[in-house]
């Protein structure tokens, strides 16, 4: 979080004159100082969040409870803390195990592989993937499986760099963005997003 509010700063500051006012560089990292200097005091913020959170889950009193409880917190840790993010996704499977529902088994899988991929275990997180079905799963559900499915083949495509994985890659990254685009309303936020990503990605 505290990571995108600086990248978000840095284009406001730098990019965006005119809207500032023609401020000089110097008083727009006097800002960009500020922000940072403030670090202490944001993640204070987030810690007092996660607590609460886990609060919650202590507090749940059946395993749905616990399994939606643990997905807040994967949700929260996932941009924040990995090996916290991977430890609520693996409490999320053994909760979804004995789950009746099949869209807990694959939200949490979904999860399980969100991380190996930004461990770059590319390997275990397709197997994981191939482990999943999405037979009677929900339209949110099969969107994130979907989802997770376009972020997966583009970062190992862009691991192996060779044939013949890189077109395999690519051409399962295309053909899962195109689901997606299908499951969205055409010009929908979601739909450009995945129609700007298939640009950039087909010119690389």
């Amino acid at each position: 979080m505290l990571k995108n509010c600086i990248l978000f700063l840095l284009a406001f500051l730098f990019l965006a004159p005119e809207v500032r006012g023609g401020d000089s560089v110097e008083a727009r990292l006097r800002e960009l100082d500020a922000e940072l200097a403030r670090k202490a005091e944001y993640d204070a913020r987030k810690e007092e969040r996660l607590e609460r959170l886990r609060a919650n889950l202590r507090a749940a009193r059946d395993d749905e409870a616990r399994y939606e409880a643990s997905k807040v917190l994967f949700e929260e840790y996932k941009s924040y803390k990995y090996d916290s993010a991977f430890a609520y996704a693996a409490r999320m499977g053994e909760l979804a195990a004995h789950a009746e529902r099949p869209d807990a088994r694959v939200e949490a899988g979904c999860a399980t592989t969100f991380c190996l991929i930004s461990a770059g275990l590319y390997k275990e997180a397709f197997d994981v993937m191939e482990s999943l079905s999405v037979e009677d799963v929900a339209p949110p559900t099969l969107l994130e499986y979907y989802k997770i499915l376009v972020r997966l083949n583009y970062s190992a495509r862009g691991y192996s760099q060779t044939a013949p994985y890189w077109d395999e890659y690519s051409q399962a990254g295309e053909m899962y963005s195109r689901k997606i685009m299908e499951m969205a309303p055409e010009d929908s936020p979601l739909w450009l997003e995945y129609k700007a990503n298939l640009l950039m990605e087909s010119a690389e």
